[in-house]
Parts: structure tokens; sequence; C-alpha cells
């Protein structure tokens, strides 16, 4: 009968360890894709906040302009690599994922719609580069709230 104990022992200390293995093996981390970049955006000029979801450019007065109200930021927009290595070009690339229609937004004097276009074609991973988004609220647009959402997407060369 001893000898049943002991071997019982041993099993369930086998098995246990072997579970316990497994969810060591289930906890380690993904590998990290060296090519795998990630976009951070930097407020470069004045602008109240700079979230990564809400640029606020404030309120915007018909009186700037006559034919409308206009606001021009400047963004700093950065590429990098999750694996911290620097080096190499991304083309980054941009789009109106939702725009309510009330204004214009273009980014470095080209107007964004609802196809992608091509901000940067070689935009350099580990720095980031100015770029100049420009709102305009046409004067036939009645006075309320303006929302507008750009989807920014880069891709390694």
């Amino acid at each position: 009968m001893r000898s049943i104990v002991v071997l019982l022992a041993f099993l369930l200390a086998a098995v246990s360890s072997e579970a316990s293995a497994a969810t060591r093996r289930r906890a380690a981390p993904a590998p990290v894709d060296p090519d795998a970049i990630t976009i951070s955006f930097t407020p470069t000029d004045g602008m109240r906040t700079m979230t990564w979801t809400a640029l606020d450019v404030g309120t915007l007065a018909r009186r700037e302009r006559a034919r409308g109200a206009r606001v021009v930021r400047n963004v700093a927009v950065g590429i990098d690599r999750i694996s911290g290595v620097t080096g190499g070009t991304a083309t980054l690339r941009a789009h109106l994922q939702f725009s309510d229609g009330r204004a214009i937004v273009r980014i470095n004097g080209i107007t964004l719609g609802a196809a992608q276009i091509v901000i940067d074609p070689h935009a350099p991973i580990g720095s980031a580069i100015v770029h100049h988004i420009e709102i305009e609220v046409p004067s036939n647009v009645p006075a309320g709230e303006v929302a507008s959402a750009i989807r920014w997407e880069a891709s390694t060369n």
C-alpha cells in the first residue's frame, strides 16, 4: 500500500509540473515583429489639446475671412518601430474616416476625402515630420460644431 501512495504522489507531482510548465509557456509574450510601427502626434503651434482622439482648434469666427473661417495647425507626425530600431522609410497615408460635411479638411494643401491619399511616400522612421492640417468652414455653413475624423496609416517601404 505504501508503494501505491508514493506512486500516486509522484504522478500528481508530474502532472502538476506539466500543468505549471504549460501555464508558463502560455504566459510568454508574442514575438515582436521588427517591422511593426506606431504613429505619434505632437502639437507644434499653440494647439489647445492634442490627444489620440481629438484636435481642438478652438472657436472659429467668420469675421476671420469674408468667405468663411479657416484654421491651420501644425502637427509633428512621428513614425517609430516598436522594436526601437531606427532608419528606413514608411509611406504615410490619410483619409477622412468620418465627416459631417460642414468643413473642408486638408493636409499639406491636399483635400481629404473618403479615399486614401499619400501624405508622404518616404517618411523617415525614427523622426517626426511637421504636417499642416487645415480646416475650412465655408460661409454658407450655419454656426455650430463641426466634426471630422482623419484616419492615418503607415506602412514600411
